[in-house]
């Protein structure tokens, strides 16, 4: 809970809080009175947020200190990545030095998240509704990744712009 209060406390300081995407769509369908979903309960959210770096706390917040001197310019770094679809771009400034610097911790909040989500995506194929789903922008990257899987189990994958 502490590192992520100082990662808050960080981005308040540097002037990068406030809504984000999925607050932006959320309100959106609220306002059209879209039905919405969740790939994850509130409950699920808390038990992923509770095991960061268990057995390894000293480690994580140690990470955490360390990134909040870097932070500025990785949050601006992998908002223009985000921006063109820059997928290597993303896992370079990003997600490798997450996957590296705090293996656990990744494993706790990418991997197992995102194996939990891929069967609930793949199911939404089969509908006949269109569902936009918002996730995290390191959900979507590298070999563990929800775009590489899908492409690994033969989906197609096309960029938007």
């Amino acid at each position: 809970m502490l590192a992520m209060v100082m990662t808050n406390i960080e981005l308040e300081f540097q002037g990068m809080s406030g809504e984000g995407v999925d607050q932006f769509y959320t309100d959106i369908a609220m306002r059209d009175q879209k039905p919405r979903g969740q790939l994850e309960t509130p409950e699920e959210q808390i038990r992923f947020i509770a095991a960061m770096g268990n057995g390894n706390e000293n480690d994580f917040i140690e990470y955490a200190l360390k990134d909040m001197y870097q932070m500025r310019e990785d949050m601006l770094a992998i908002k223009r990545a985000w921006r063109v679809g820059d997928r290597q771009g993303l896992q370079d400034v990003a997600l490798i030095p997450f996957r590296e610097g705090s293996p656990d911790v990744f494993d706790t909040l990418i991997v197992e998240r995102n194996n939990n989500w891929l069967p609930q995506i793949e199911q939404m194929f089969s509908s006949a509704e269109d569902e936009l789903v918002l996730v995290g922008v390191l959900h979507l990257v590298g070999r563990e990744g929800l775009l590489q899987q899908l492409e690994k189990k033969g989906y197609s994958v096309e960029q938007m712009h």
